[in-house]
């Protein structure tokens, strides 16, 4: 106990004086020292010898700096076993994750290809005819539904990268048709304030 509440090096140099003998029989002399890392108490060394010992000033530097090895292997263990605890938590993290985006995506995608679809169907006259304005605001609706859509599939691949299950395919593609959705989004947003696209 003394060890532990002083944190400092005990010595015993023969059981026989403090009535040890039947606790550790066989056993006469001990040394004890903490292991500590900074405030932490890690632990105790000691060591025992089968008769009685004397104050060995080299025994006990030598003991001291065993235990300073001992006590940054002890902490270094207990460090490594909270970083890979955490390294669970965080892939069990990652693994929630993942299902939400999948789940938000399918929560997502029932109704917004509905009002792509719809917004199709409406713009190519079915329903009746439109008017230049009318059609103007249904294809930016349309063009904002694929957009979001994209957006959607985006943050998809954005999970399948980190959980390294993204097929890319390499294709060339029309930049003008991406650069007129840009467009069409934008003068929706614009068209009530004081600025003009170009």
């Amino acid at each position: 106990d003394r060890v532990v509440i002083d944190r400092s090096l005990l010595m015993v140099e023969d059981f026989a004086r403090y009535d040890l003998p039947a606790m550790l029989p066989g056993l006469s002399s001990m040394i004890a020292t903490p292991l500590l890392s900074g405030a932490n108490f890690l632990g105790v060394l000691a060591l025992f010898r089968q008769e009685s010992a004397t104050r060995d000033e080299d025994t006990l530097r030598l003991l001291q700096t065993l235990a300073g090895s001992l006590s940054v292997i002890v902490e270094n263990s207990r460090l490594l076993d909270e970083v890979q605890a955490a390294n669970e938590r965080l892939r069990e993290l990652d693994k929630l994750k993942s299902q939400f985006l999948a789940n938000m995506s399918h929560e997502l995608r029932t109704p917004l290809n509905s009002i792509i679809g719809f917004s199709r169907v409406i713009l190519k006259g079915i329903d009746g005819p439109l008017t230049d304005m009318q059609s103007q605001d249904l294809d930016t609706i349309h063009s904002s539904g694929n957009h979001l859509l994209t957006l959607i599939n985006d943050i998809l691949d954005q999970a399948k990268i980190e959980s390294n299950k993204l097929e890319l395919n390499i294709t060339a593609f029309d930049l003008v048709p991406a650069i007129e959705a840009a467009r069409s989004m934008t003068v929706g947003l614009i068209k009530e304030r004081p600025v003009r696209l170009q």
